[in-house]
């Protein structure tokens, strides 16, 4: 559910050929697609344009101790991913130019403060032959263009992850870790696990954050993107439906807002095939919430691979399952660390009667991308890919303890448009102290466990009373039916009966007029019985005469089919008798070669 402020859009029931792609920028080479492979593009990395980071002095103070537990616990799923390895190839290949061409760009900016509103174009260079066709693993190479209007500027290109700000003094990105990462993941996760934590909470450079998502879910697998596929040429129900929630998807968003363009199509081809790989899932807006994110970072494909990873592998499948159970079980665990951290809070909440399914429903099935501007959602999906579904817990209590003072001032009215609209105003100008106020924020598993286990107790309990009121519900039912049942019943039978009524007056009435036509036939024949019994003699005279004539004829076919057995007799005598002839010929022959061949044997 998503209370009043996110319109729910679902089936539960169980995908239309894709359409082409247009080019992603002006240098882009584009793909014609055939009637069955879904077209591919040429894909840059991400944005080759980051917000501004702040100075990691002040995310190295705060550090949370359970970041290094999930991101090893995350690291175990990795291990034995056979993708893993080839992923890392891939992306590393990439890495060194896109490093190259950033430093550059902040080198042009430092040089010349007047070119702050500098925008960065990607142009690619011929596909990598080894990585076949239209690969997304292919160098970028960026371009320098006009300067642009006021900031933020968005660079109008399908994957670009984030806005371009101006900035006089742009901070320094450490390419030399990122690269650490991209090179050998598994290796930094389990050595460098606080500073990949940091590093994480200071935000993944834009230009690899496609990369890095990838690396943290394990999200590249092969046989999902032919999964990926084949969903796009079979058809969904849900279709009508995934086409109505399109244009209300990221509406001001520059690449989502053209009806039938590039994004609104990739929005419709992954959260399509998504329907079609989970029938009991199917379809939900808020899936297309998580899949735009994806889809600015990556290909089609591979943002139908992290889909499937970020359902099954975090927990997120269960937020849109018809009983949401994952939602309630968040909802629950929120609402208790809300009355434990903030009890005025809560208490205010809970007089003015507003609850969490009221406000918060949007923030776990979107991660917050329903209201909050994208390059936030962005930083905190960069956690949520490195510590789980739990981080939104966290993200979430930060937001309303920061407001906690304005909420408890709030009439219910204004008090649940501000929950929906107006908590992040307080970090507009500063997005790195809402990543610090969550990373602040301690959630040990042990505590999250515990509140599971009241939630599921309280589940069950709640399941047991409303199986009793089912059964009688069912009950209830059946007797409703089994009384409509025989209402149709005798309301049949009452028309069955009128109709035999009816016929059997007819009945009546064509009797009383065919008596005079039964004694009419009944003279009838009687004149026919006469004319039968004075033909009848001439008739067995005719019949004797024809008998004669078949009894003479029936005994010439039998003298002349005794004639021909008396011929078929000599026939099979004399065949006998060349047979013998044969078989006396056939060893003369054979003793003859022996003989010959003993007279070659002496001669010879």
């Amino acid at each position: 559910m998503y209370g009043d402020s996110l319109p729910p859009s679902r089936s539960q029931t169980p995908a239309a050929a894709p359409v082409a792609d247009s080019a992603s920028s002006s240098s882009s080479s584009s793909s014609s697609p055939s009637p069955i492979e879904p077209p591919r593009r040429h894909m840059p990395l991400g944005s080759v344009a980051s917000e501004a980071l702040t100075s990691s002095d002040s995310l190295n103070s705060v550090y949370n101790s359970d970041d290094e537990d999930l991101i090893l616990a995350r690291l175990d799923n990795l291990k034995d991913s056979t993708s893993y390895n080839s992923l890392s190839r891939k992306l590393s290949v990439n890495f060194a130019a896109v490093k190259e061409s950033l430093l550059s760009q902040q080198q042009l900016l430092l040089q010349d403060p007047s070119s702050s509103g500098l925008q960065l174009q990607p142009q690619l260079q011929q596909p990598n032959p080894d990585l076949g066709p239209s690969h997304p693993s292919d160098p970028v190479v960026l371009s320098p263009l006009a300067p642009s209007a006021p900031s933020p500027v968005y660079v109008p290109n399908g994957y670009f992850s984030a806005f371009q700000y101006r900035s006089s003094q742009p901070d320094k990105i450490d390419w030399d870790f990122w690269g650490k990462v991209i090179s050998d993941y598994e290796h930094i996760a389990r050595k460098q696990s606080r500073l990949l934590t940091k590093n994480l909470q200071k935000g993944i450079p834009p230009a690899i954050r496609g990369m890095v998502w990838q690396l943290l879910c394990k999200g590249k697998n092969e046989q999902l993107e032919q999964t990926f596929r084949a969903m796009m040429i079979r058809h969904s129900t849900h279709e009508k439906l995934i086409q109505r929630d399109l244009a209300r998807t990221f509406p001001k968003h520059e690449y989502f807002q053209d009806a039938g363009g590039p994004g609104q199509e990739s929005l419709f081809n992954v959260t399509k095939a998504y329907s079609l790989y989970d029938p009991e899932v199917g379809y939900c807006q808020g899936i297309s919430f998580i899949v735009g994110p994806l889809l600015l970072n990556m290909p089609d494909e591979e943002a139908f691979c992290c889909l499937v990873q970020i359902m099954n592998g975090y927990g997120f499948r269960e937020l849109f399952t018809p009983q949401m159970t994952g939602l309630q079980l968040r909802l629950y665990q929120f609402d208790r660390l809300v009355e434990e951290m903030m009890p005025n809070v809560f208490k205010h909440l809970e007089q003015e009667g507003i609850k969490s399914t009221m406000y918060a429903s949007q923030w776990f099935m979107t991660v917050f991308a329903y209201r909050f501007p994208l390059d936030l959602v962005l930083r905190i999906l960069d956690i949520v890919f490195a510590e789980g579904i739990e981080s939104v817990v966290r993200f979430s209590l930060a937001l309303m303890k920061r407001n906690k003072d304005e909420i408890v001032k709030l009439d219910f009215e204004n008090a649940l448009d501000f929950l929906k609209n107006g908590l992040f105003d307080v970090y507009m100008d500063n997005i790195e102290q809402l990543i610090q106020d969550a990373s602040a924020i301690k959630l040990p598993k042990w505590k999250l466990d515990k509140l599971k286990g009241e939630w599921e107790a309280e589940f069950r309990k709640g399941d047991q009373n409303l199986s009793e009121i089912d059964q009688v519900k069912v009950e209830n039912r059946h007797l409703k039916e089994q009384l409509k049942r025989m209402e149709q019943m005798y309301q049949q039978l009452n028309l069955e009966h009128t109709q035999l009524a009816n016929e059997l007056l007819e009945y009546k009435l064509k009797a009383e007029k065919s008596g005079d036509r039964v004694e009419a036939l009944e003279s009838q024949v009687e004149g026919f019985k006469d004319l039968l019994a004075q033909d009848r003699l001439s008739a067995e005279a005719k019949v004797k005469e024809e008998m004669d004539y078949l009894c003479k004829k029936n005994l010439a076919l039998v003298g002349y089919n005794d004639k021909l057995q008396d011929e078929i007799q000599v026939l099979e005598m004399e065949l006998i008798k060349t047979r013998q002839e044969y078989v006396a010929v056939v060893e003369e022959r054979d003793e003859m070669i022996q003989k010959w061949d003993g007279l070659k044997r002496v001669l010879g």
